[in-house]
C-alpha cells in the first residue's frame, strides 16, 4: 500500500470516529506501521491541519482538528 492509500485509509478512521485520540504508538499498532513510516505519514496529517499533536511530546495524542 503507498503512502498516499495509506494516508486516506488513517484519515477515514480519524473520520469514522471523530473521538479517536490515539499516541504515536498506538497508531502505529492500530495500521501496523514501521516507526519511521508512522512518523512520516503522522507529520504529514499534523502539518496538513487534519491531525494536531505535539512533536516534541511524542506520546501524546493525535487528534483531528
Amino acid at each position: 500500500m503507498g503512502h498516499q492509500e495509506l494516508l486516506q485509509r488513517i484519515r477515514m478512521e480519524y473520520l469514522e470516529m471523530p473521538d479517536l485520540r490515539l499516541t504515536p504508538r498506538q497508531a502505529r499498532r492500530l495500521w501496523n506501521l514501521e516507526p519511521a513510516l508512522s512518523e512520516e505519514l503522522m507529520a504529514v496529517l499534523v502539518r496538513e491541519g487534519f491531525l494536531v499533536g505535539a512533536r516534541a511530546q511524542p506520546e501524546r495524542d493525535l487528534t483531528k482538528m
